[in-house]
């Protein structure tokens, strides 16, 4: 278990965006060191922003916002 395996809790609650299937929603998507946060409403993902800022200031991170 690394330091980061609760980074799943930054979406707990938000609804995710809608894919092919009306009975799965995904709200984020974990690579390596890559995250990307998905919704359908802006404000969803203002939330998981606002709860991301928060959990790297926990953990003495910072978040990279470059392409």
């Amino acid at each position: 278990m690394t330091p980061y395996d609760d980074i799943d809790l930054i979406a707990e609650g938000v609804e995710g965006a809608i894919t092919g299937s009306s009975t799965v929603w995904v709200t984020h998507m974990l690579y390596a060191d890559d995250l990307c946060l998905t919704a359908n409403r802006p404000d969803q993902v203002q939330t998981m922003l606002n709860r991301l800022d928060e959990y790297a200031r926990r953990k003495g991170s910072t978040i990279n916002t470059a392409v």
